[in-house]
């Protein structure tokens, strides 16, 4: 069920057997009849502070057998800070699929480590001093440890449709969970930045990286000693769009 900003209050009260819920906006009381749908597998909420004492008290925090059966949750503001007031031992083997907002990539996202089942995770970021450009596609795949070992887990960060004053996409707080990564730039790429960010990729197995736009006067010598990813810099297929050969790369170990 999707209830759009133009619905500002529904009561929720009839549907407690609901499976799946979409709330644009949120009021209090609204808030107040949600956390007793505990038959939910599909929720999503407004990116504000209820999304984000949902995700401290149903997702990470000691109530999490509330909502048994949730295995997406979309949309959740998390400021990274607030974790230290979770419950250490809460796990949550449920979820499968997180749709986060976040301010900045000032913590590390270690809270993932208590999402052992997690497939995908979905992360917009509001912006920083490392952003990519509003015209880059980015797919990382991350690693975490569970008891059984190691998880794998697909991140997907798209903000090619979204302008850059709004959502930036940065790849620094999850870079030491990623092995695979793949990032089109349909813009120009600031190879500097993106230098520094890889640096911190210590467990990066491959990475493949599409430049479509860049300077007439680009040095691709001195770019490939900007990091050891970038050794392999070639020009590739000539883009329809520019007339010039896109600068790719791929490696692997």
């Amino acid at each position: 069920m999707v209830i759009s900003s133009s619905s500002w209050f529904v009561d929720l009260l009839p549907l407690v057997n609901l499976r799946s819920l979409y709330l644009a906006q949120c009021s209090e009381e609204q808030f107040k009849q949600l956390i007793n749908m505990r038959q939910l597998t599909r929720l999503s909420l407004p990116c504000n502070s209820y999304s984000s004492t949902f995700l401290e008290r149903f997702v990470l925090g000691k109530e999490v057998e509330r909502f048994p059966h949730l295995q997406s949750i979309g949309r959740i503001w998390c400021d990274y800070t607030s974790f230290e007031n979770f419950s250490a031992t809460t796990v949550n083997t449920k979820i499968r699929h997180i749709h986060i907002v976040v301010p900045s990539c000032s913590s590390p996202a270690n809270f993932i480590q208590r999402l052992p089942e997690l497939n995908s995770i979905t992360v917009d970021y509001l912006g920083s001093e490392i952003e990519f450009p509003s015209s880059c596609f980015i797919l990382a795949k991350l690693c975490h440890q569970r008891n059984d070992g190691l998880s794998k887990v697909s991140l997907k960060m798209d903000s090619s449709s979204k302008p850059i004053d709004q959502k930036n996409l940065l790849l620094i707080t999850f870079a030491p969970y990623v092995y695979s990564l793949e990032i089109d730039f349909n813009g120009h790429c600031d190879f500097v930045k993106l230098a520094r960010i890889l640096q911190h990729c210590s467990n990066l197995e491959r990475i493949q990286i599409r430049v479509k736009y860049y300077p007439k006067d680009l040095d691709l010598d001195s770019i490939r000693q900007l990091n050891p990813f970038f050794v392999n810099f070639t020009f590739g297929d000539v883009h329809k769009e520019t007339g010039n050969p896109v600068i790719m790369t791929k490696w692997s170990i």
